[in-house]
């Protein structure tokens, strides 16, 4: 089984959650405007298989299966937010944040490097609570 294929069995159930299939991808709508969309991509490359999770623009690659399935299970349990930084209204920076020891702490950050630098500067915090978090919540 795919993990693309493990995740739609995963989610199926559910209450709340809406999801797209592709033939190597799955999207995971959030519940409301104050979560964010999770997608996975699965390739197959010379001898392996490589998986891209992202988080609204936020994105990473993993190399193991169950690295991206832990990224993802984070992800909609509310173990993970994303800080989005926005100016005149557009996002431009996306930085996921891991709560841990009741801090949360800076995972990683994708900027996108021509953006509107002149408008007013907002954050938003978003975070999904799809799934019961894998750790105590504060």
């Amino acid at each position: 089984m795919s993990l693309v294929q493990e995740l739609e069995v995963r989610v199926r159930d559910l209450p709340n959650v809406r999801y797209t299939l592709g033939r190597d991808s799955i999207t995971i709508v959030p519940e409301d405007r104050g979560g964010f969309t999770i997608s996975v991509r699965e390739s197959a490359g010379p001898g392996r298989r490589r998986y891209r999770v992202e988080f609204n623009r936020w994105h990473a690659a993993f190399e193991t299966r169950s690295d991206a399935l832990d990224c993802v299970a984070a992800g909609l349990s509310g173990d993970y937010r994303l800080r989005v930084m926005q100016r005149g209204g557009r996002p431009f920076r996306w930085t996921l944040e891991g709560y841990e020891d009741g801090l949360w702490r800076v995972a990683s950050t994708v900027t996108r490097p021509l953006h509107r630098f002149w408008g007013a500067r907002e954050i938003l915090y978003l975070k999904n609570r799809l799934t019961r978090p894998i750790k105590d919540d504060a």
